[in-house]
């Protein structure tokens, strides 16, 4: 019986870690289509030499950035929602390996799945302050920052091209 739960956990446990990396490659992807569509508007402005009429482009890269920006937001929040209730599922099967002799209840897994997401939900929406060190960055930090960065890029060509408009 407990080597039934332990495998049951486990399959429980690795679907949890799937899905957080799932979420890591969706992200990856979305910044990299992002970042190749933001580099072939930049060239083909900078080909057109700022002229009025690449003013379209460069204006939708604003919403593009945003886009990208809350796109990996919420896949890092995904990705934390995941790797948190594997967390679970693994103390949990550490607590049978250590104690196969407690009986589960009908609930088990719900009951896992339930702490972790409550555990997600209490460390997640909590702003720890980190401190400004290497080990206080987040990786999620610098994905985010390609997003506006590409807002600010949009933002400084608009008014470039703008600003060569009126000034000729």
């Amino acid at each position: 019986m407990e080597e039934a739960v332990i495998d049951v956990l486990r399959d429980c446990y690795q679907e949890q870690v799937s899905q957080a990396r799932h979420h890591e490659n969706q992200r990856e992807r979305m910044t990299a289509l992002i970042v190749a569509v933001a580099t072939a508007f930049v060239s083909v402005i900078s080909h057109g030499e700022f002229q009025i009429h690449t003013l379209f482009l460069a204006v939708l890269l604003i919403p593009i950035g945003a886009f990208g920006f809350a796109f990996c937001r919420k896949h890092y929040e995904r990705n934390r929602l995941h790797t948190t209730i594997a967390r679970h599922y693994l103390k949990a099967i550490e607590k049978q390996l250590s104690s196969p002799a407690e009986p589960v209840s009908s609930s088990y897994l719900t009951d896992i799945h339930k702490a972790g997401r409550a555990d997600h939900k209490k460390n997640f929406s909590s702003q720890s302050s980190r401190k400004a060190s290497a080990t206080g960055l987040r990786l999620h930090t610098f994905w985010n920052s390609i997003h506006l960065l590409i807002v600010v890029l949009g933002v400084l060509l608009s008014a470039l091209i703008i600003g060569l408009r009126f000034c000729n």
